[in-house]
């Protein structure tokens, strides 16, 4: 093995590792020198433009993102992440055309039809588009692939609920649990959709601006008496009460025996 291709491998491997731990900051640095490298193994030069496209999105970077991501795709042209990453680096660019974005999404999504991520991604991008009968679509069939995984429903639920179909969140949410006679993260997904039913029942807005005052109405009195309903209670003091005649405290007396 050649020193060139030793040293790929060591900053690769250096980048690949500070990428998984996140701190992508420190990845540029051999990731960067990497792409400095007039020949590079194929397998190589796919990772390190994959690995900087992520890091670029993640920072933010869109543009700097899809310039590495069209590199990685040139590599691999058939892979789906590529396709789905370069959907997200133009749906959430805004200086960008999201139009474009369709193609990415529904590419990764004909070559990963089962994939549940790609599924919401592309339903979540449709809803924002007003295609709201194409993203259904996709949100029921990642519903069907991923029935068993409580973060996929809870990720379905979300969606459903975050665009007003909230009758078909809460069938979607009971018949997971159903399905999965009960389980624990099904049960406590059901907690939530109904605390999320419950907090936005709340936040609401009320017909009336402004705060509404009850009127109180004092009830009827007759001198120091209140009638209310079928009591009568009395509302002045109480009189004090008066001294006994006789101080001293009548003597003990046994009653008599009968018979």
């Amino acid at each position: 093995m050649s020193k060139t291709l030793n040293l790929c491998d060591i900053l690769l491997t250096t980048g690949r590792h500070l990428v998984l731990m996140g701190r992508f900051t420190e990845a540029l640095a051999p990731l960067t020198k990497l792409c400095g490298f007039r020949s590079l193994p194929e397998y190589v030069a796919e990772e390190v433009q994959s690995l900087l496209a992520e890091i670029h999105l993640q920072h933010k970077k869109f543009k700097e993102a899809r310039r590495h991501l069209t590199a990685a795709m040139a590599i691999r042209p058939l892979k789906a992440e590529y396709c789905y990453l370069m959907g997200i680096a133009i749906d959430e660019d805004e200086t960008a055309d999201r139009n474009r974005a369709e193609m990415y999404y529904s590419r990764a999504v004909e070559m990963e039809p089962s994939d549940t991520t790609y599924l919401l991604d592309f339903a979540a991008y449709l809803f924002t588009m007003d295609r709201s009968q194409d993203a259904m679509k996709l949100v029921r069939k990642a519903y069907k692939f991923g029935i068993a995984d409580a973060e996929v429903i809870d990720r379905v639920a979300d969606l459903l609920r975050r665009e007003g179909h909230v009758q078909e969140a809460t069938a979607k949410v009971r018949a997971a649990l159903f399905h999965n006679h009960g389980a624990a993260p099904f049960r406590a997904l059901w907690q939530r959709h109904q605390f999320a039913l419950i907090h936005a029942s709340q936040q609401m807005p009320t017909a009336d601006a402004e705060p509404t005052f009850l009127p109180f109405v004092a009830a009827e009195t007759h001198g120091k008496y209140l009638e209310l309903g079928a009591k009568t209670f009395r509302i002045d003091q109480a009189e004090p009460l008066g001294e006994p005649t006789k101080k001293t405290p009548a003597p003990f007396r046994r009653p008599p025996k009968k018979g």
